[in-house]
């Protein structure tokens, strides 16, 4: 059995959804830049490849706050 296609490209929404936030989140940090998640944007279509959402979410994974703070991550409102 294989997984998804780690090529496939996501809606922001559905981008949001594999991630446990709110579509908003994501649009903020398009914004402001702080957070590296890769996006592609096709005129005003914005799409996520799920490799990248995946991959993004394992950078995040951390065991204490202390660690996540050391990261920089930031705190998400999603």
């Amino acid at each position: 059995m294989t997984g998804p296609d780690p090529n496939q490209m996501l809606t922001t929404a559905e981008a949001a959804t594999l991630l446990g936030l709110k579509p908003a989140t994501l649009a903020n940090w398009r914004e402001d830049g702080s957070v590296d998640l890769a996006f592609s944007k096709f005129g005003s279509c914005v799409r996520y490849r799920y490799g990248d959402v995946v991959a993004f979410a394992a950078r995040a994974r951390c065991t204490s706050t202390l660690a996540a703070q050391q990261l920089g991550v930031r705190r998400a409102h999603g």
